[in-house]
């Protein structure tokens, strides 16, 4: 069997695997370390939430199969990645975005969020949630769990995309983004059982308007919109082998499917057994389907789709190549495709946990460009070292100016933004560069009266492991939190950048009292033995992060926030690298 696939900007051969093939192999116990976790986490979790050091080497401690059961999985709550304090501000009780959006909006009295602003989670007027405002929240929110997070963004902006602006009210897309989450979280639950849920929501059928097809008079009147992205974007099926089956039979088939739908306005509630749904057998991907309503027959059909030879090579590949490598090679897709077909049931999570413990994803060959989306809420998740100054960084405007809008995928349902657009754009690149330079005080600020917080990084950054917060060490960690690179990419130039704002608070050029810009003359002004000595004593210097000194402890602390600006301009934070 040959046939040519684009997929995603890639032109991929379609081969036969057996079930026989090699997937994966995992990698061994002793390249399982820190470094592998923060792989793990800068891919899947948005750099891993508010995780301790200590815990990364916990982590890194155990034998990869046990730890990446910790790390990736898809409760609710992950105290792991996401550990809530004490002092935790409200209750651990809103089990998904809907019940969140309506807490946060809500004049409940341990709602952290001040009165005038709980509009922006919740629409008064008409009761739908925000969606954008309430995921935001829940990405940065102690106690809640960002790999969650991450699969359920991408299944609702990227694989499964719906779209705001095509209709779909907010309740509609919360529920949607639930239902799919819950369903990814019951183990007895395979893959297509996800997909056919997702297929037959209220969502779906107001983004596509099917909800308005109507089989009557021996006749289907019925748009074939969604009857062909079911098969295309839900499970990578084009039908390249006989096109004119797939076209004339399969899709018109499914539009038939996709009849005797009802929903009423806005409400996420769907009605499958409304008037007017085809009876009796149809033909689809080459077998009978049946079935009393559009639901049982999505299911049906989902069972034979995940299932299909064009499925089992191309919806595993686009998992992979979506989430987490830029640079698939054919020996890759094979291994892919392998693992994939070999896995009964078909279970995402199992599939993603085996693979960020494989020795694929942890080759240096692998790297994966980061979406606006990815990149801030990296540094977000560094950031908020409260839940008190969540409030303040809750910017999805952020986003929006650098082409990623919330829920609002750029391609519509063809996916938000791109990892190789965003690496592609300068445009990207300028707007980060004037966020760590004339907007810096989104990184620099140390307190806010207005939503009653202060900036104590000696909450985040163990003494112990920074020799009482020596520069050169605080630089590392701030490096490893942000890059994740193992210290890879954090050169002589890079640590005299960082320890010169650390240490002085001053730009290297500042503090060599150079006149000079570019990076080669500074690099041999860096080896004589004068500036050697000068960057010496800037590295041994220490923070006055646990100062009793109340002006020396918010200069520490303002000077962590320089050091951060510096390190997310650099091209490093563009990219997630396997090794």
């Amino acid at each position: 069997m040959k046939a040519q696939v684009f997929l995603s900007g890639l032109l991929l051969s379609l081969v036969s695997v057996s079930a026989s093939a090699a997937g994966w192999q995992t990698i061994s116990d002793a390249d399982w370390d820190s470094a592998a976790v923060r792989r793990v986490l800068q891919t899947f979790a948005f750099g891993g939430g508010h995780i301790s050091e200590a815990e990364i080497q916990h982590q890194a401690d155990l034998a990869p199969d046990i730890a990446i059961k910790n790390l990736l999985n898809f409760a609710v709550h992950n105290p792991i990645l996401s550990p809530s304090k004490k002092n935790f501000s409200y209750p651990l009780n809103q089990e998904n975005l809907m019940t969140l959006g309506q807490f946060l909006a809500s004049n409940h009295p341990q709602n952290p969020i001040a009165v005038k602003n709980r509009k922006k989670f919740l629409n008064y007027k008409n009761g739908q949630l925000n969606p954008a405002w309430t995921w935001l929240y829940s990405t940065l929110a102690r106690g809640y769990n960002p790999f969650r997070q991450k699969i359920g963004f991408w299944e609702t902006n990227y694989h499964l995309a719906v779209n705001v602006k095509a209709g779909v009210s907010g309740n509609q897309l919360g529920t949607y983004y639930d239902n799919i989450l819950t369903s990814l979280a019951d183990p007895a639950q395979p893959y297509q059982f996800t997909l056919a849920q997702a297929a037959g929501s209220a969502a779906i059928a107001v983004q596509y308007g099917h909800h308005k097809n109507v089989f009557k008079n021996g006749k289907c009147e019925c748009n074939e919109d969604f009857a062909r992205e079911y098969h295309q974007l839900f499970f990578g099926i084009l039908g390249d082998n006989d096109s004119e089956y797939h076209e004339n039979i399969s899709i018109k088939n499914t539009a038939n499917v996709l009849t005797g739908i009802k929903i009423s306005g806005k409400s996420a509630a769907i009605n499958h057994t409304g008037a007017h749904h085809y009876q009796g057998e149809l033909d689809i991907l080459h077998q009978k389907n049946l079935g009393n309503n559009s639901g049982q027959r999505l299911q049906l059909l989902s069972d034979l789709a995940i299932e299909h030879a064009e499925s089992l090579a191309n919806l595993p590949v686009k998992i992979i190549q979506q989430l987490a490598d830029d640079n698939l090679t054919p020996d890759k897709i094979v291994a892919i495709r392998a693992e994939w077909e070999q896995m009964q049931p078909k279970n995402l999570l199992n599939f993603l946990q085996k693979y960020a413990i494989s020795s694929q994803f942890h080759s240096a060959s692998r790297y994966k460009y980061t979406t606006a989306l990815e990149r801030h809420l990296r540094l977000l998740n560094q950031l908020v070292l409260n839940d008190s100054e969540i409030f303040y960084y809750l910017r999805p405007n952020l986003f929006n100016h650098e082409g990623m809008k919330l829920f609002r995928p750029a391609h519509n349902v063809f996916g938000g933004q791109t990892s190789e657009e965003a690496s592609n754009s300068s445009l990207i690149f300028l707007s980060q560069y004037n966020l760590s330079t004339a907007d810096n005080q989104y990184f620099t600020r140390i307190e806010n009266a207005k939503w009653n917080w202060k900036k104590d990084w000696s909450q985040s950054i163990p003494s112990g492991l920074t020799y009482e917060y020596q520069v050169d060490k605080v630089g590392e960690l701030l490096w490893q939190r942000l890059i994740g690179d193992n210290l890879k990419n954090y050169g002589v130039l890079e640590r005299a950048h960082v320890n010169s704002l650390l240490a002085q608070g001053l730009d290297l050029m500042q503090v060599l009292k150079l006149q000079t810009e570019t990076n080669s003359d500074i690099a041999q002004i860096l080896l004589q033995e004068a500036s050697k000595q000068q960057l010496q004593q800037l590295s041994a210097t220490k923070l006055g992060l646990n100062s009793a000194n109340v002006k020396h402890k918010k200069q520490a602390n303002w000077r962590i926030g320089l050091a951060i600006s510096f390190i997310s301009a650099t091209p490093y934070m563009f990219v997630n690298a396997g090794g």
